[in-house]
């Protein structure tokens, strides 16, 4: 069963009996990702954006709601994971260079954690970046917060420290792609390469 809003996005719906695509051609798309139970993922808009802090403020606090509400303005790619019309979870995704994608924030709803949902968002950003032609993604984790940690290292993110990047993308690069990730004390890097997204 197939579905494209009045807004001209394209979604794609997983019910038991079908699995189809809309290939409406009203402008390019982001290619959606099926999640189970009639939820889909799908890009939202910047005027839209508002309607997904709720989202912010029941998974942060202090500076990381202050951080998240602050990107959600001016990320390039913000998805939603929405259930009917509702949004429960949101992503969201930019390129630091030509070479590596960032996953800035994946959060959910609390009624709806432990369903699968954040991963689903993080496989759809990591397919994204890889699409734009990234072969690295990074993502930075408070120590301290295990399910986050769990979630990326089920995805094959590696903890990284500065001279990993440096050896990787040069020492330029490098400082640049922290500042850019707003890493502060407390925080570590984590990344992952992206060979098999690419191909998806």
């Amino acid at each position: 069963m197939v579905k494209s809003s009045s807004r001209g996005r394209n979604r794609v719906i997983h019910t038991p009996n079908a699995l189809q695509h809309d290939h409406s051609k009203t402008r390019p798309r982001l290619r959606s990702h099926v999640i189970p139970d009639a939820e889909v993922i799908e890009d939202i808009p910047q005027r839209e954006r508002i309607s997904l802090i709720p989202i912010l403020r029941k998974s942060f606090e202090g500076k990381y709601l202050w951080h998240s509400t602050k990107t959600l303005k001016e990320v390039d790619l913000v998805r939603a994971a929405l259930v009917g019309k509702t949004p429960v979870g949101v992503s969201m995704v930019r390129m630091l260079n030509e070479r590596a994608g960032y996953i800035y924030y994946v959060a959910v709803l609390p009624k709806y954690r432990n369903k699968g949902i954040g991963g689903r968002l993080l496989d759809d950003g990591l397919r994204l970046v890889a699409q734009k032609g990234a072969r690295d993604a990074l993502a930075v984790i408070p120590e301290g917060n295990i399910s986050s940690e769990r979630l990326f290292l089920s995805r094959g993110f590696t903890k990284k420290i500065f001279a990993d990047l440096s050896a990787a993308f040069g020492r330029k690069n490098a400082i640049m792609m922290y500042r850019t990730m707003f890493v502060s004390w407390g925080e570590a890097v984590y990344m992952k390469e992206l060979d098999s997204y690419a191909k998806s």
